[in-house]
């Protein structure tokens, strides 16, 4: 099968966001490259949103992303949308081309996990 470069970039976030498996401790433990990724990294965007965002957090994100080997770009076609809220945290994915990839609730990890 053969992946266009918007799949490619879902699956490459969808790695990120996931930290690659359920009981991965964070994203140092399971870098893109570690998950078969090969090629240039992946451009993602994201937004962090919730009550229980902070500016800080969103740092965090960042840098989790970009030492997972991903490119944060705002304009990228793959964008995640990162509820943290006391309520419950959630992850949504959309791409360009496919719309809404992934739509799920989230523990309360920390925002590298998420």
């Amino acid at each position: 099968m053969r992946y266009n470069g918007c799949m490619r970039a879902v699956f490459a976030f969808a790695l990120v966001a996931t930290g690659c498996a359920s009981n991965v401790a964070n994203l140092e433990d399971q870098p893109l490259f570690a998950a078969g990724w090969s090629g240039p990294g992946p451009h993602v965007g994201y937004s962090l949103t919730g009550s229980e965002a902070s500016p800080e957090q969103r740092q965090r994100c960042v840098a989790a992303a970009t030492r997972a080997g991903a490119v944060v770009d705002d304009k990228a076609r793959v964008q995640a949308l990162i509820t943290i809220d006391h309520a419950g945290n959630r992850l949504q994915v959309t791409s360009a081309r496919y719309g809404l990839m992934r739509d799920e609730p989230k523990p309360g990890w920390p925002v590298e996990r998420l």
